[in-house]
C-alpha cells in the first residue's frame, strides 16, 4: 500500500520525518495513560522514600547514643562486646543507606524515563552508570550525615534532614526524564514555584528580574527608616552576579526554554544538589514547542555552575574532620555528569 503525505507550507521535510516517527513511538492514548502510571509511580516512590530516611537518622542516632552510654558503663569483655556491637550497627546502618539509595534511584530514573516516552522503560549502559554516580555522590553526604548522628553534631533536625533526602531522590526522575527522549527536537521548560527565589533556578527560568526586584524592595524597606542604608554584603553579592549574567540567562530564548539535549549536556534538572536551593527545590521541566522568534545566544555547552557556590557543610564540623574531607573529596568526585549513549 502507498501512503502520500503532504506538507503544510513551511514545514521542512526532516522535520516532518522527524515528527511522524515520534508519533508511530508514542501514540497519544498508550502515552497519557502511561504517563500518568509514572507520575504516581514516582510520587508514591518519592514518599517512600522520605519516610525512610525519616526514619533512619533519628532511630540510627538513638541506637548509637544507648550504646556509647552502655559502653561507658562497661568494663572488660562486656565493654568489647559492646563497642563490636556498635561498629556493627555502623556498618549495617550504612549497607542498607546504600541499598536503598541503589533501588530508589534506579527506580525513580525509570518512571522519568516512562514520563518523558508514555511507554515502559529499560535502562541503558550509560544511564546505569550515570545513576550509579548519582547514588555514590550522594552517598557520601548521606554517610556525613550518620556521622553527625553519631557525634550530635548538627544544626538541622534529623527528620527533617531525611525529608530532604526524600526530595533529592527526584533529581533522579527528571534526569530519567532527559533522557527518556533526547530527540533533536524535543523542548523542555524549567518552571518555577511561585515562591522560588533560588539564583540558579532564577536563572535557568530566566528570571533573575525576580530576585532583583526582592532585593531593591529590602534596601528600600531599610532606606525608609535610614536614609544612607545600602545593601548587605550579601545582597551585594547577589546584585553583582544578576548584573554579571543577566544578558546569559534562560536559554537561547531567554525565557528558560532549552533543548532536551542542552539540558542533559549541562547536567542540571530540579532538586539537583549543585543549585544553590539543593534539594528543597520545587521547580519542574515541562516539555514545550519550540519558540518562535530568534534566539538570543548559542547553546550552553559547558557543565552548568553555581552562580552562588558554596562549601559543602561537612568541611564546616569540629569533629571526624579528616573522614570528613575524605567524604567531601569523593562526593565531589562522583558528582553528575552528561554521560552520552554508546
Amino acid at each position: 500500500m502507498l501512503v502520500r503525505i503532504q506538507l503544510p507550507d513551511g514545514l521542512a521535510r526532516e522535520d516532518a520525518l522527524s515528527r511522524l516517527l515520534k508519533a508511530i513511538k508514542s501514540p497519544a492514548e498508550g502515552a497519557t495513560r502511561e504517563q500518568l502510571l509514572a507520575r504516581a509511580d514516582a510520587a508514591s516512590l518519592r514518599a517512600e522514600f522520605t519516610g525512610l530516611f525519616e526514619r533512619i537518622l533519628p532511630d540510627y542516632e538513638s541506637h548509637i547514643a544507648a550504646l556509647d552510654e552502655a559502653i561507658g558503663r562497661a568494663r572488660g569483655k562486656k565493654k568489647a562486646a559492646l563497642t563490636m556491637q556498635r561498629l556493627h550497627v555502623i556498618n549495617s546502618t550504612e549497607w542498607q543507606v546504600r541499598v536503598h539509595f541503589n533501588t530508589h534511584y534506579e527506580q525513580q530514573f525509570v518512571n522519568g524515563k516512562r514520563l518523558a516516552s508514555g511507554r515502559p522503560a529499560s535502562l541503558q549502559p550509560n544511564e546505569r552508570e550515570i545513576i550509579r554516580r548519582l547514588v555514590n555522590n550522594e552517598v557520601k553526604f548521606a554517610m556525613n550525615a550518620l556521622r553527625d548522628a553519631e557525634t550530635g553534631e548538627y544544626t538541622m533536625d534529623l527528620e527533617r534532614r531525611g525529608t530532604l533526602y526524600g526530595n533529592a531522590v527526584n533529581e533522579t526522575l527528571w534526569l530519567g526524564y532527559l533522557y527518556g527522549d533526547l530527540s533533536q527536537d524535543r523542548f523542555c521548560r524549567w518552571v518555577l514555584s511561585p515562591a522560588e527565589d533560588c539564583i540558579d533556578c532564577l536563572w535557568m527560568a530566566g528570571r533573575l528580574d525576580i530576585l532583583q526586584a526582592r532585593i531593591n524592595e529590602a534596601i528600600a524597606a531599610r532606606q525608609a527608616k535610614r536614609p544612607n542604608a545600602g545593601p548587605t554584603p550579601t545582597e551585594a553579592r547577589y546584585l553583582r552576579q544578576i548584573a554579571a549574567h543577566t544578558a546569559d540567562q534562560g536559554g537561547r530564548w531567554g525565557t528558560g526554554i532549552y533543548r532536551a539535549q542542552e539540558l542533559a549536556r549541562l547536567g542540571i534538572v530540579p532538586q539537583s544538589g549543585q543549585l544553590e536551593c539543593t534539594t528543597n527545590c520545587k521547580c519542574h521541566l515541562q516539555d514545550v514547542a519550540r519558540p518562535e522568534g530568534k534566539t538570543k545566544q548559542k547553546e550552553h555547552r559547558e557543565p552548568f555552575k553555581s552562580l552562588m557556590p558554596k562549601e559543602p557543610t561537612m568541611l564546616k564540623r569540629r569533629t571526624l574532620q579528616p573522614h570528613r574531607e575524605r567524604l567531601a573529596e569523593l562526593a565531589k568526585k562522583w558528582e553528575h555528569k552528561h554521560i552520552r549513549r554508546a
